[in-house]
């Protein structure tokens, strides 16, 4: 059970700095478009 609370934790973090990168990549080309 270990093995899978860890898969989870990571799952978790994988999400969240892909959601992350998305966000800086829609502030950048929303920069990109006012500028």
């Amino acid at each position: 059970m270990k093995e899978l609370r860890l898969y989870i934790y990571l799952h978790r973090c994988f999400s969240y700095s892909s959601d992350i990168s998305r966000l800086h990549s829609a502030f950048f080309t929303t920069m990109l478009t006012y500028c």
